[in-house]
C-alpha cells in the first residue's frame, strides 16, 4: 500500500465538489458498449456523458502542488510505499512540521483518489481483465504521474 496526504481546503467530508474530467467517452451495460442511454434507461449517468472539469495543477514552490479545480492540495513528492501504520505516522509528521504551511494534513478519501484519476481501458468488467486486457487507470495529468504514482490501492497503468 502507498499513500498520498491531503489538505481539503475547506472542504467538509460530506461536500459536494467539482472532479477533473474522467475522458471516460463509451457507455456500457453490464457487458458490451452501448449507445449512451436516456435518463429513463437504467444505464443512464455513467462517466462519459458528463463533461468534467479541465485539469489545473499549481505548484505552490512550498512542497505542495494545488489541484485548482477540486481545492486538494497535495504533497509534491511522491512517497515510498508503506503501511496504513507508517502512512499515519508521516501525516503526523507532516503536520508537525507544517508541511506548506498547512497543519490539518491527513490520509485522502477514496473519492478524492478517484478524482485524481482518468478512467480508460479496454473493457469496464474486472472478469475480464485476465482475457481481454487489464482496465487501465491513469492519472489525469502528466505532471500528476510525476507527483502521485504511489496512490494508495491505485494501479497506475
Amino acid at each position: 500500500m502507498a499513500t498520498l496526504a491531503l489538505n481539503v481546503a475547506g472542504f467538509g467530508a460530506e461536500a459536494n465538489y467539482p472532479i477533473v474530467y474522467t475522458a471516460q467517452t463509451s457507455c456500457y451495460d453490464q457487458s458490451h458498449e452501448i449507445p449512451w442511454p436516456r435518463p429513463s434507461h437504467r444505464f443512464y449517468g455513467q462517466d462519459a456523458q458528463y463533461q468534467g472539469h479541465t485539469p489545473s495543477y499549481l505548484n505552490n514552490g512550498d512542497g505542495t502542488v494545488t489541484d485548482q479545480v477540486t481545492g486538494l492540495i497535495c504533497q509534491k513528492t511522491p512517497v515510498p510505499k508503506m503501511t496504513r501504520e507508517e502512512a499515519v505516522a508521516s501525516v503526523d509528521a507532516f503536520n508537525a512540521l507544517g508541511l506548506g504551511g498547512h497543519y490539518d494534513w491527513r490520509l485522502p478519501t477514496i473519492k478524492e483518489l478517484y478524482s485524481l484519476i482518468e478512467f480508460i481501458g479496454i473493457d469496464p468488467r474486472p472478469d475480464l481483465a485476465t482475457t481481454r486486457g487489464i482496465v487501465r487507470r491513469k492519472l489525469s495529468s502528466p505532471l500528476l504521474a510525476l507527483f502521485f504514482r504511489n496512490m494508495a490501492h491505485v494501479h497506475i497503468g
